[in-house]
């Protein structure tokens, strides 16, 4: 009944929400809009939502609703005059949040038929969490804001503190397997023999891929929002445990003294020649796709 993404942010479906006059839990929040000039306790609400999102489990700011449960539901859907530029207003806050958080809105916004609009804003869990804001004390210092059930909350020192360790510990795991692609691109360049050698010599190397699937594993809060880095990682992953597979069965008969082994030194070397480069090509991508995630 609770949408889980924005496309399934309807007229429909916030309409049976608004009837059911639901208590917003921690996956959405209602709220109304002013457009242009906001106070500055306005702002900062707005800027404690995003933080409180990006550091709990993520969730839905649906503007344009009226925050009053009294209220039967033809008068709680207010909307947005259609006029308002609301992305380019609202992305300055997301954007204040230090560090900045990530967003998504429905485009196009629900159509409430009046001229007026619902528009939707997703905040996605982050890894780059916590996320905070400045604090309003004389003293200074910074307010790290959670969701829960009752709203938005302060997170606990001790919540602060493992959350700033996982970011350091998944920043870590993602170095290291910057680290272990580097490595499978020398390996599967070095299993590429040249011609002079397809008879005679063959490949010792096989793939480590320890980190590889640990990291897959550990690090897909952070990953799940990279499909093309998972699917390049998944190519790389899936390939090199083919090659290792037929080394480890090749290895077992090429010391026996049989007859046709150069014929079967070459099919195995040709076989890795046509393989090796879709190692290197997929480890190379999620290498680029890799490094810009470390970068931010």
């Amino acid at each position: 009944m609770i949408p889980r993404a924005l496309s399934e942010w309807t007229k429909d479906s916030l309409t049976e929400l608004l009837d059911k006059k639901l208590f917003e839990p921690e996956s959405f929040d209602f709220k109304t809009y002013r457009p242009g000039t906001k106070s500055e306790q306005e702002k900062r609400d707005i800027r404690k939502d995003c933080c409180a999102f990006a550091n709990s489990t993520g969730g839905f700011l649906v503007y344009g609703v009226a925050d009053d449960k009294r209220l039967p539901t033809k008068d709680r859907l207010v909307g947005i005059e259609r006029k308002t530029d609301f992305p380019a207003e609202f992305g300055d806050f997301p954007r204040e949040c230090r560090p900045s958080v990530n967003w998504e809105f429905l485009n196009p916004p629900i159509d409430l038929g009046n001229g007026k609009v619902i528009h939707v804003v997703f905040i996605p869990r982050s890894w780059r969490g916590p996320h905070c804001i400045a604090s309003e004390q004389p003293q200074g210092g910074f307010v790290f804001a959670k969701r829960t059930n009752k709203g938005n909350e302060d997170m606990a020192y001790e919540e602060v503190r493992m959350a700033f360790l996982g970011y350091y510990e998944k920043r870590l795991k993602l170095q290291l397997l910057n680290g272990e692609l580097q490595s499978i691109i020398g390996d599967a360049r070095s299993m590429i023999l040249p011609d002079e050698q397809m008879e005679t010599h063959y490949s010792t190397v096989t793939f480590s891929l320890t980190v590889l699937e640990s990291v897959l594993i550990d690090t897909y809060t952070i990953l799940h929002e990279l499909p093309d880095l998972i699917q390049a990682l998944t190519v790389v992953r899936n390939t090199a445990r083919n090659i290792n597979n037929n080394q480890q069965m090749f290895y077992s008969i090429a010391h026996f003294p049989l007859t046709g082994k150069e014929r079967l030194m070459r099919s195995h070397n040709e076989s890795l020649r046509s393989r090796c480069p879709l190692v290197i090509q997929h480890a190379e991508t999620a290498l680029t796709l890799l490094q810009a995630v470390l970068a931010t």
